[in-house]
């Protein structure tokens, strides 16, 4: 029976067996080679850096060399060479007792490849330098249950499956991590909370497929204080990390923390410049973010993009393909759709498509805009200056906003109270445009006040607006113009006035702020990339999961598995969609259609459609098929004949979106 490799680390310990002699029947022979950390670097990933930015840096730099490798033809990847098995007749036990840790030399080389040196003229120098040897005792069995990789290593079948010495090559800024994750695997402990460690422990275990500490890394790193760059760095882990289900809580959490610190993206926007585009993202999928509107979200993915990305080419891809799924048309005015219509950054067949989609929108029924409008808070901060100013008529309006398909306004004034005897502070809330439609809405207006800081509400009803038509309150905090601006006033806050306005929808200029949750997005667009090897670990019965999207308010997400055809006669590559169940969320359904595309080396960088259909969702409910690609697994996997390999990366694309007829239901 197979081993459980995603079996936790709260199974019984063996660490009195780390490293014993007593308890081997292998000896892992560790070879050291120059790699990442070469002379004049600084040591290991994670010993070397005093922080995340360090080990970022490092990381970066390393890739861009690794780039610059491969231009020249000069790159070897040490992936072709990381085991190899030894030819050795017999263990020879040393009579004295064992050292916990043998310390070795490194061999002679031979031109003839003696000693076991691989001869390939492939190698760089580099590559075959054996820095130090450590050899250290252990035990096939426990290996083999924590980890595919070393199961197959001591199981499959061939003559290297018997010897009693085993090869590992590493680089030296893998050396500490590698005897971390050994030592975890037997004890099911780490002796670090580090987190530059850490993450060089999560990419050797990654490395090595051992499931239970990648679980445990992102366990810890995730009670460690999360900061913009510690973020920023879990979300740019490699895909094969950062797709894992071990990792997704860290990956999530992180996207949870730059959406929440960049909530407010107006008044940090100066700062999101500088955000990768992951970050980006993760700030952009957020429902909570404070703006005036949607057109200024699609202004700042514009700036950000035109930085980023000074080539139009690239520049249209990501705006493609990543950011412009996230920007909500529907939501931006007219006159901002006809500016998108002619912007130069965008390709000009989408931008066309996105702005009929948000026109035929708003040309939907009221009944089914009011269905899919969401309520919000709107927050007014006015200084005390400001309030003076105000007075004996002046009156602070707000942009037009959109609620239900309407423009609407608040506007703050100073007036008369209802029986003309004094002035007074009052609030309104007004539909802009005249006409026929009529709108109903609840409202409530609030303000904070001292010393309890919190708002207390002072006015609430409901109202049937039409167009040019206003309502509100004259008086709404019951006392006279000169004890509101008094400097014992309970309004004023640090020398600001709070009021907030319930149900009344966003788009406020300086100094009013007005947060609102959009409506839930009823059509998305899901890439997935799998790079060959990644594909290659699925056989026979492996699974990758998505990191969630939301659809209609609910958590969705890809799956790609290995699994058998629809017959049951051979293997072959899948793709499954399937809707999650939120903790403390009322039971629903969703009636979803789905176009499942891939990319082929025909089509180049066009998706061509695989599978389509609709499905209704409910919460743990998965549909998909089996058989995404039409062929059988040897041949989706075959080297130099796949067609569906570009570059050896897999690109897939999910589209979704929601069935009118059962987004009301």
């Amino acid at each position: 029976m197979d081993p459980d490799f995603s079996r936790g680390s709260g199974g019984p310990s063996f660490e009195f067996a780390f490293n014993s002699v007593n308890f081997s029947d292998r000896v892992l022979r560790i070879e050291i080679v120059a790699g990442d950390d070469a002379a004049g670097a600084k040591g290991a990933a994670g010993e070397g850096c005093s922080s995340l930015a360090d080990w970022a840096h490092q990381r970066k730099r390393r890739r861009e060399e690794l780039r610059r490798e491969k231009e020249s033809g000069k790159y070897t990847d040490l992936e072709t060479c990381k085991v190899e098995a030894e030819e050795c007749d017999a263990y020879e036990e040393n009579n004295e007792e064992p050292v916990a840790m043998i310390e070795e030399s490194p061999p002679d080389i031979g031109q003839d490849g003696e000693d076991g040196e691989s001869s390939d003229s492939s190698w760089s120098m580099e590559c075959t330098q054996v820095l130090r040897v450590k050899s250290i005792y252990i035990s096939s069995a426990i290996l083999a249950a924590k980890s595919p990789f070393f199961y197959k290593l001591f199981s499959n079948g061939m003559k290297e499956s018997d010897q009693r010495h085993a090869t590992l090559r590493i680089t030296t800024s893998e050396e500490n991590a590698l005897m971390e994750l050994l030592s975890f695997m037997y004890s099911g402990k780490l002796t670090t909370n580090q987190p530059t460690l850490l993450l060089d422990i999560l990419m050797i275990a990654d490395k090595f497929e051992v499931v239970s500490c990648m679980r445990h890394c992102s366990q810890l790193l995730r009670s460690l204080p999360m900061t913009t760059e510690s973020a920023l760095l879990y979300l740019d882990l490699p895909s094969s990390i950062s797709m894992a289900a071990a990792v997704q809580p860290l990956t999530d959490t992180a996207k949870e923390f730059l959406a929440n610190k960049y909530k407010d993206l107006t008044k940090l926007q100066d700062e999101a410049m500088n955000i990768p585009l992951a970050g980006i993202e993760a700030i952009l999928w957020s429902n909570d973010l404070q703006v005036a509107s949607e057109d200024a979200i699609y202004d700042f993915v514009i700036k950000w993009a035109r930085s980023q990305y000074p080539k139009l080419e690239e520049r249209r891809e990501i705006l493609g393909t990543r950011l412009l799924p996230l920007v909500r048309f529907c939501h931006m005015t007219c006159r901002k759709l006809r500016k998108v219509l002619a912007c130069n950054d965008l390709d000009h067949e989408q931008a066309t498509k996105c702005v009929t989609e948000a026109l035929l929108y708003k040309a939907d029924a009221p009944h089914r805009q009011r269905a899919l409008a969401a309520d919000c808070i709107a927050y007014l901060d006015l200084k005390r200056e400001e309030c003076s100013r105000l007075f004996p008529s002046g009156r602070i309006y707000s942009q037009a906003f959109h609620l239900a398909g309407q423009g609407f306004f608040l506007s703050a004034h100073c007036n008369m109270d209802q029986q003309s005897a004094f002035h007074c502070f009052g609030l309104f809330l007004g539909m802009q445009e005249k006409g026929s439609t009529s709108v109903t809405v609840d409202y409530e207006f609030a303000a904070r006040t001292r010393p309890s800081g919190e708002f207390v509400s002072k006015y609430k009803g409901y109202y049937t607006f039409t167009g040019g038509k206003a309502v509100g309150y004259r008086n709404l905090f019951a006392i006279p113009w000169s004890s509101f601006m008094a400097d014992d006033s309970l309004f004023f806050i640090d020398g600001a006035d709070d009021t907030s306005s319930q149900r009344a929808a966003p788009a406020l200029p300086h100094p009013l702020l007005v947060t609102s949750p959009p409506p839930p997005r009823r059509c998305v667009a899901a890439y997935m990339d799998l790079t060959r090897e990644e594909c290659s670990r699925l056989f026979p019965s492996g699974r990758l999961r998505s990191q969630p999207l939301r659809l209609a308010g609910r958590p969705f997400y890809l799956t790609a598995r290995c699994n058998m055809d629809q017959r049951d006669t051979f293997h072959c590559f899948g793709l499954f969609i399937a809707m999650e169940e939120e903790e403390g969320s009322p039971a629903a359904s969703v009636t979803v259609e789905y176009d499942l595309a891939a990319r082929t080396r025909r089509s180049g960088d066009e998706f061509v459609s695989m599978y389509k259909g609709y499905y209704t969702f409910t919460g743990g409910r998965s549909c998909g098929y089996r058989n995404l690609l039409g062929t059988p697994w040897p041949s989706f996997m075959a080297d130099g004949d796949s067609v569906f390999f570009i570059d050896g990366v897999l690109h897939l694309r999910a589209e979704l979106s929601v069935k009118e007829d059962s987004y009301l239901n």
